[in-house]
């Protein structure tokens, strides 16, 4: 996907309020950030600070108090950025919207640590297909999850989620192969039957077809979604391998996969070796 497609709403307007000030706390040099900072370049007036501390010193040196329309607190690591430094910006910022971009290593935080409270939170992989949509509604006026209280409940998320109009993007040739490999994961199949019935649901033509017996297609297809199981160190030595096959013999096919808790050279093992995109578990129709 290029900029001019990811800078168009849903019904294919493309966005012109890029003059919302952004501000973004946390160590932009990461490279599991960089899809975050892409985003935020599209405004131009937007400020990046290593900490909260700095951004508090920032607003009490400046007069007047400057304009934040969004703040964005990329998260390395827990405890990294204090919830009292926070808590003191927010006496000047009551209503602006504050995201949490947790990073990797933040993965098991809302079970063992504290994170951040009265903010909206996101995970670094789930920013393409989540965080810049909600980012780029907010700024142009539209409803965002990121607009939402941060206290809200997962039910009222829900239902403001059903109130959206849009319609899942599905491509013109609504074809997706989903692949199972049950030398891998042992549910695999059953992960793929499930796959198939919900790219069904979002009107797709869809197949399963496992790695034990692959079908020699007349013509290669467009796209093939592969959900693998977990991937860690021990898994990608078995991922990997068939990964490059899969590429090899459909060098046109769009690959996707489907993971969540990923480490960022995890993430770069698999777009090395042949997936086209890795996805979150939770995919709504991105399949372009």
């Amino acid at each position: 996907m290029n900029d001019e497609e990811r800078w168009q709403t849903a019904d294919g307007r493309r966005r012109n309020n890029f003059s919302s000030k952004i501000v973004v706390i946390g160590d932009v040099d990461r490279p599991e950030f960089a899809d975050v900072l892409h985003s935020v370049r599209a405004y131009p007036d937007s400020r990046a600070f290593m900490d909260l501390f700095s951004l508090e010193t920032w607003i009490q040196t400046t007069t007047p108090l400057p304009v934040i329309d969004v703040i964005l607190v990329l998260q390395s690591y827990t405890g990294e950025h204090p919830q009292s430094v926070l808590e003191r910006i927010r006496q000047n910022y009551p209503i602006t919207p504050v995201v949490t971009v947790s990073g990797s290593w933040c993965e098991g935080e809302l079970r063992t640590g504290r994170p951040l409270a009265g903010t909206h939170r996101i995970y670094w992989n789930d920013w393409i297909m989540q965080g810049e949509k909600e980012l780029f509604a907010l700024a142009d006026g539209e409803f965002s999850l990121f607009g939402l209280p941060p206290t809200s409940r997962d039910d009222e998320i829900l239902l403001e989620q059903a109130k959206r109009k849009t319609e899942p993007s599905v491509p013109a040739d609504r074809q997706c192969w989903i692949f199972t490999c049950r030398s891998i994961s042992r549910p695999d199949f059953e992960m793929g039957r499930m796959l198939q019935a919900r790219m069904q649901r979002l009107g797709f033509s869809t197949g399963v077809v496992d790695w034990a017996d692959p079908p020699n297609w007349n013509s290669p297809p467009e796209r093939i979604l592969w959900e693998p199981g977990l991937v860690n160190e021990n898994s990608l030595a078995k991922i990997v391998p068939i990964l490059k096959e899969l590429r090899a013999k459909l060098p046109r096919t769009k690959i996707f996969l489907q993971a969540n808790s990923l480490r960022i050279d995890e993430l770069r093992i698999l777009h090395e070796n042949g997936a086209d995109q890795v996805l979150p578990k939770m995919i709504e129709g991105s399949l372009c």
